[in-house]
């Protein structure tokens, strides 16, 4: 027998979806390459490279290059002119 409750994890009514243990998944926090990056803010990936040097917050994971959308976000309003 499931002993299961609403308040578990697996179906929330509430919000007619699915919600993981840690309370749901956030898009904004995933790790994108530089072509997603690129695509993202609808750039070239030479562009993108320029904006590395210039600021944009990126992470290297050995020999690979990630960003966090959330921090490509900030960056943007954070440099972008009105």
């Amino acid at each position: 027998m499931d002993s299961r409750t609403d308040g578990d994890v697996g179906f929330d009514a509430k919000n007619q979806g699915t919600r993981s243990a840690s309370g749901g998944f956030d898009p904004l926090d995933e790790l994108i390459d530089k072509h997603q990056a690129a695509a993202f803010f609808r750039i070239t990936v030479r562009t993108l490279e320029m904006w590395m040097r210039k600021g944009l917050p990126h992470y290297r994971i050995h020999r690979s290059i990630r960003f966090r959308r959330r921090l490509l976000l900030e960056y943007l309003e954070r440099t972008c002119r009105n």
